[in-house]
Protein backbone atom coordinates (compact mmCIF):
# COMPACT_ATOMS: atom_id res chain seq x y z
CA UNK A 1 0.00 0.00 0.00
CA UNK A 2 1.38 3.23 -0.83
CA UNK A 3 -0.13 6.72 0.22
CA UNK A 4 0.67 9.19 -2.24
CA UNK A 5 -0.49 11.97 -0.02
CA UNK A 6 -3.10 12.56 1.96
CA UNK A 7 -5.76 12.20 -0.74
CA UNK A 8 -4.50 9.09 -2.84
CA UNK A 9 -3.88 6.04 -1.97
CA UNK A 10 -2.53 3.48 -4.78
CA UNK A 11 -2.63 -0.35 -3.73
CA UNK A 12 -0.52 -2.77 -5.34
CA UNK A 13 -1.62 -6.89 -4.70
CA UNK A 14 1.16 -7.88 -6.93
CA UNK A 15 4.31 -9.04 -7.84
CA UNK A 16 3.88 -9.81 -11.51
CA UNK A 17 6.07 -8.51 -13.93
CA UNK A 18 4.38 -5.90 -16.40
CA UNK A 19 4.92 -6.83 -19.58
CA UNK A 20 3.95 -5.52 -23.49
CA UNK A 21 0.91 -7.33 -24.90
CA UNK A 22 3.10 -8.60 -27.71
CA UNK A 23 1.30 -11.61 -29.40
CA UNK A 24 -1.23 -12.33 -26.54
CA UNK A 25 -4.67 -13.43 -26.92
CA UNK A 26 -6.02 -9.48 -26.69
CA UNK A 27 -8.96 -9.07 -28.41
CA UNK A 28 -10.15 -12.57 -26.53
CA UNK A 29 -9.64 -11.10 -23.15
CA UNK A 30 -11.03 -7.48 -24.35
CA UNK A 31 -13.98 -9.66 -25.75
CA UNK A 32 -14.04 -11.31 -21.98
CA UNK A 33 -14.09 -7.82 -19.73
CA UNK A 34 -16.34 -6.09 -22.06
CA UNK A 35 -18.76 -9.08 -21.92
CA UNK A 36 -18.97 -8.87 -17.97
CA UNK A 37 -19.61 -5.21 -17.91
CA UNK A 38 -22.27 -5.69 -21.05
CA UNK A 39 -24.09 -8.07 -18.02
CA UNK A 40 -24.00 -5.56 -15.37
CA UNK A 41 -25.50 -2.78 -17.89
CA UNK A 42 -23.13 -0.29 -17.15
CA UNK A 43 -21.74 2.98 -19.35
CA UNK A 44 -18.23 2.05 -20.58
CA UNK A 45 -16.38 2.37 -23.05
CA UNK A 46 -12.85 1.27 -24.41
CA UNK A 47 -10.32 4.40 -23.89
CA UNK A 48 -6.69 5.63 -24.38
CA UNK A 49 -4.27 3.24 -26.16
CA UNK A 50 -6.68 0.99 -26.59
CA UNK A 51 -8.54 2.89 -28.79
CA UNK A 52 -5.56 3.74 -30.55
CA UNK A 53 -4.28 -0.08 -31.21
CA UNK A 54 -8.18 -0.60 -32.38
CA UNK A 55 -8.21 2.45 -35.00
CA UNK A 56 -4.84 2.57 -36.21
CA UNK A 57 -3.31 -0.82 -35.83
CA UNK A 58 -4.11 -4.05 -38.02
CA UNK A 59 -4.00 -6.76 -35.15
CA UNK A 60 -6.45 -4.01 -33.43
CA UNK A 61 -3.85 -3.46 -30.23
CA UNK A 62 -0.43 -1.97 -29.82
CA UNK A 63 1.86 -4.79 -28.94
CA UNK A 64 4.26 -2.57 -27.08
CA UNK A 65 1.50 -1.37 -24.74
CA UNK A 66 0.98 -2.94 -21.76
CA UNK A 67 -2.53 -3.30 -20.78
CA UNK A 68 -6.31 -3.00 -21.80
CA UNK A 69 -8.11 0.42 -20.95
CA UNK A 70 -11.50 0.68 -20.12
CA UNK A 71 -13.56 3.46 -18.72
CA UNK A 72 -17.02 3.32 -17.03
CA UNK A 73 -19.20 6.24 -15.43
CA UNK A 74 -20.05 5.19 -12.47
CA UNK A 75 -23.05 6.86 -9.93
CA UNK A 76 -21.88 5.05 -6.78
CA UNK A 77 -19.55 2.75 -5.18
CA UNK A 78 -22.15 -0.15 -5.24
CA UNK A 79 -21.74 0.15 -9.05
CA UNK A 80 -17.68 -0.78 -8.75
CA UNK A 81 -17.87 -3.61 -6.34
CA UNK A 82 -20.46 -5.14 -8.50
CA UNK A 83 -17.19 -4.54 -10.94
CA UNK A 84 -15.20 -6.23 -8.77
CA UNK A 85 -16.95 -9.26 -7.63
CA UNK A 86 -18.20 -10.00 -11.28
CA UNK A 87 -14.31 -9.81 -12.49
CA UNK A 88 -13.21 -11.92 -9.65
CA UNK A 89 -15.99 -14.66 -10.02
CA UNK A 90 -14.85 -15.03 -13.64
CA UNK A 91 -11.42 -15.49 -12.01
CA UNK A 92 -9.53 -12.02 -12.76
CA UNK A 93 -7.95 -10.77 -9.79
CA UNK A 94 -7.46 -7.01 -8.37
CA UNK A 95 -3.75 -5.88 -9.11
CA UNK A 96 -4.15 -2.41 -8.18
CA UNK A 97 -6.63 -0.07 -7.10
CA UNK A 98 -6.44 4.00 -6.57
CA UNK A 99 -8.61 6.33 -4.28
CA UNK A 100 -9.27 9.73 -4.06
CA UNK A 101 -10.70 10.76 -1.02
CA UNK A 102 -11.82 7.31 -0.56
CA UNK A 103 -13.63 6.76 -3.87
CA UNK A 104 -12.20 4.40 -6.16
CA UNK A 105 -10.75 6.04 -9.33
CA UNK A 106 -9.15 3.08 -10.81
CA UNK A 107 -9.37 -1.01 -10.73
CA UNK A 108 -6.80 -3.23 -12.63
CA UNK A 109 -7.41 -6.70 -13.29
CA UNK A 110 -4.54 -9.53 -14.20
CA UNK A 111 -6.71 -11.72 -16.22
CA UNK A 112 -5.22 -14.65 -18.26
CA UNK A 113 -1.87 -14.75 -20.07
CA UNK A 114 -1.21 -12.27 -17.29
CA UNK A 115 -3.01 -9.15 -19.54
CA UNK A 116 -3.98 -6.56 -17.57
CA UNK A 117 -7.94 -4.96 -17.62
CA UNK A 118 -7.38 -1.21 -16.44
CA UNK A 119 -10.77 -0.01 -15.68
CA UNK A 120 -10.99 4.19 -14.70
CA UNK A 121 -13.89 5.32 -12.81
CA UNK A 122 -15.72 8.46 -14.31
CA UNK A 123 -17.92 10.71 -12.07
CA UNK A 124 -20.09 13.28 -13.41
CA UNK A 125 -19.45 16.79 -11.74
CA UNK A 126 -22.47 18.11 -13.19
CA UNK A 127 -20.27 20.49 -15.58
CA UNK A 128 -19.54 19.60 -19.11
CA UNK A 129 -17.40 16.98 -18.88
CA UNK A 130 -16.87 14.03 -16.28
CA UNK A 131 -13.76 13.38 -14.42
CA UNK A 132 -11.44 11.24 -12.54
CA UNK A 133 -9.08 12.03 -9.87
CA UNK A 134 -5.35 10.42 -9.72
CA UNK A 135 -2.36 10.89 -8.85
CA UNK A 136 -0.62 12.57 -11.56
CA UNK A 137 -3.95 15.09 -11.68
CA UNK A 138 -7.32 15.71 -13.07
CA UNK A 139 -8.65 12.86 -16.18
CA UNK A 140 -11.56 15.00 -17.87
CA UNK A 141 -13.65 13.66 -20.72
CA UNK A 142 -15.78 15.75 -22.54
CA UNK A 143 -19.84 14.09 -22.49
CA UNK A 144 -19.69 14.45 -25.75
CA UNK A 145 -17.34 11.45 -26.34
CA UNK A 146 -19.30 9.47 -23.96
CA UNK A 147 -23.05 9.03 -26.76
CA UNK A 148 -21.64 5.92 -27.87
CA UNK A 149 -22.68 5.56 -31.00
CA UNK A 150 -19.27 3.85 -32.56
CA UNK A 151 -17.86 0.43 -32.61
CA UNK A 152 -14.39 -0.42 -33.76
CA UNK A 153 -14.15 -4.21 -33.95
CA UNK A 154 -17.18 -4.90 -31.67
CA UNK A 155 -15.82 -3.00 -29.07
CA UNK A 156 -17.56 0.23 -27.69
CA UNK A 157 -15.73 3.58 -28.14
CA UNK A 158 -16.17 7.15 -27.78
CA UNK A 159 -18.16 9.41 -30.33
CA UNK A 160 -16.87 10.45 -32.84
CA UNK A 161 -13.73 8.35 -32.39
CA UNK A 162 -11.30 10.22 -34.78
CA UNK A 163 -12.11 13.57 -32.78
CA UNK A 164 -11.17 11.42 -29.49
CA UNK A 165 -8.10 10.07 -30.50
CA UNK A 166 -7.10 14.33 -31.60
CA UNK A 167 -8.24 15.40 -27.68
CA UNK A 168 -6.81 12.35 -26.42
CA UNK A 169 -3.53 12.17 -28.52
CA UNK A 170 -2.85 15.55 -30.33
CA UNK A 171 -3.30 15.38 -34.30
CA UNK A 172 -0.69 13.20 -34.94
CA UNK A 173 -2.33 10.28 -33.30
CA UNK A 174 -1.91 8.16 -36.30
CA UNK A 175 1.79 7.93 -35.99
CA UNK A 176 3.29 4.95 -33.69
CA UNK A 177 5.74 6.19 -31.49
CA UNK A 178 7.62 2.82 -31.23
CA UNK A 179 7.38 2.10 -27.67
CA UNK A 180 5.24 2.69 -24.41
CA UNK A 181 5.31 6.14 -22.93
CA UNK A 182 4.35 7.35 -19.76
CA UNK A 183 0.67 7.92 -20.30
CA UNK A 184 1.02 11.62 -18.86
CA UNK A 185 3.39 12.79 -21.87
CA UNK A 186 0.74 11.35 -24.34
CA UNK A 187 -2.81 12.70 -22.23
CA UNK A 188 -3.27 15.30 -24.66
CA UNK A 189 -5.88 17.81 -23.59
CA UNK A 190 -7.08 15.13 -21.23
CA UNK A 191 -4.88 15.84 -18.51
CA UNK A 192 -5.42 18.83 -16.34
Amino acid sequence: MKLLNKIFLEVWNSTRNIEPLGNKPVLEIMKQGTDILNCLELNYWCSAGTVLGLVREKRGYITYDTDIDVEVLVNNQDEIHLIRNAFCHKGYTVVREMRYRRKIMQLTFAGPFNILFDIYFYYDNGGANIINHNSMGILRLPKRFIRIKEYCRGFKCPSPINDYLVYRYGKDWMIPTGKKLNWTETSGEALI
